[in-house]
């Protein structure tokens, strides 16, 4: 589920059904988190204590803003030793992030993501992403 829907459903806590629905960019989110998973190591610690409500949403939005403001410096801790070699691959991230998070802003679509042109770029960033 992507950040925005999985940030809403957390926080949603009545039995009302949701107001968001699940659109293309939303889509396109949880394809790019998918990749970002692979290559990034994000491990819990083991014997650490199941999560409950409010710090699966504190954590949802720490990773997300880890993604959004420290990109570079998250990758040089977190990249997995397979793509280290692979200095590009940050770069393809950072354009990724723009594309889909324009201001930094994860839990809002931007404006021009239902356009033509806004669909080509995220097109060509995920190719880049398997060259």
């Amino acid at each position: 589920m992507p950040p925005r829907l999985a940030f809403h459903m957390l926080t949603n806590i009545s039995n009302e059904p949701p107001t968001t629905s699940r659109t293309p960019w939303d889509e396109m989110c949880s394809v790019f988190l998918c990749l970002i998973h692979i290559i990034l190591d994000e491990r819990r610690v083991p014997d650490a204590p199941p999560l409950d409500h409010e710090a699966i949403i504190g954590q949802l939005s720490a990773r997300m803003t880890r993604l959004t403001e420290d990109l570079e410096r998250y990758c040089k801790v977190h990249l997995r030793p397979p793509y280290k070699a692979k200095p590009a691959l940050v770069s393809c991230i950072q354009q990724a992030i723009v594309v889909l998070f324009p201001n930094r802003r994860w839990f809002v679509p931007p404006p021009d993501a239902g356009s033509l042109e806004w669909w080509n770029k995220m097109h060509d960033i995920l190719d880049s992403f398997v060259v």
